[in-house]
């Protein structure tokens, strides 16, 4: 068995880009006296735009897509958009001379400062995968690996695969990881071609939380979808129901399910197969 990870609102409780950005402001104004916030302001504002305008040109609409194929093609979409967004996000500047130990402190002082809070039970997962040799992996759409390092801790080692993109110490530039050819990882079809970079064993366990993770999951062995309370409010849960998969609460025992924590899928026998 193979356990891969998102990191957002997966190995985290909520979304870290956020708090990463503000992390790099700070560091920009206390480095070289650049205040990054009006820019960084701008460029969510237009990133929400160009998402919106993506959503309302598609079609078929969100109601009548009820084919998987029309999802990955909507959600494959995103592509342009997302690459755009990082694009602003280098010209911005924001993480210009930090190097990737920069990055892993960034990191860990949003999960020492409360910034960034880990989903309950990571640990606990992770070394139940050790004890029975499973490897473990990280595919995330985040804009640095070494901040996903700093702020997991000791609780990942370093030949445990992380593919995400990075960040350039020399002007902030945000670069794609090399497993899928330095081409930026952005969205649901980038992760899965990121998955199954890491594949290996025949049998996958996914973990996420978002419509980007919606590939990995039904193409994985086994998946879960983590969620913050009954599922209510997880996008992910309501495309997964659209397109007409059954998703019940992992003690349930199926073959995508979903989790609060990741101390409930251990404790319901959800990898025992």
């Amino acid at each position: 068995m193979h356990l891969i990870f998102d990191f957002d609102g997966t190995i985290t409780t909520k979304d870290t880009i956020g708090s990463l950005a503000s992390a790099g402001i700070a560091a920009q104004k206390l480095s070289r006296g650049a205040n990054l916030q009006p820019a960084w302001d701008a460029l969510v504002q237009t990133y929400l735009a160009d998402y919106d305008a993506h959503r309302a040109q598609f079609t078929p609409k969100e109601a009548e897509r009820t084919a998987i194929a029309q999802e990955k093609l909507f959600l494959g979409g995103f592509k342009d958009v997302e690459e755009a967004s990082l694009r602003r996000v280098g010209e911005a500047a924001l993480f210009k001379d930090l190097g990737p130990a920069a990055m892993r402190r960034l990191g860990e002082e949003a999960v020492q400062n409360g910034n960034v809070k880990l989903r309950p039970g990571f640990g606990n997962i992770v070394q139940a995968a050790r004890e029975r040799g499973w490897p473990v992996g990280v595919v995330s759409v985040n804009w640095s690996a070494d901040f996903i390092r700093g702020a997991v801790g000791d609780m990942l080692r370093e030949d445990d695969a992380v593919i995400a993109n990075s960040t350039r110490e020399a002007d902030g530039t945000i670069c794609g990881p090399a497993a899928l050819d330095d081409e930026l990882l952005v969205c649901a079809p980038d992760k899965l071609r990121a998955m199954r970079q890491l594949l290996q064993a025949s049998k996958v366990v996914y973990f996420g939380d978002s419509t980007t993770d919606l590939e990995c999951l039904v193409e994985a062995h086994r998946g879960v979808v983590m969620v913050d309370d009954e599922g209510g409010e997880s996008s992910l849960l309501r495309t997964l129901t659209r397109l007409g998969f059954e998703v019940p609460h992992v003690d349930a025992n199926k073959t995508i399910a979903w989790a609060r924590t990741f101390d409930e899928v251990i404790e319901s026998g959800f990898l025992s197969d």
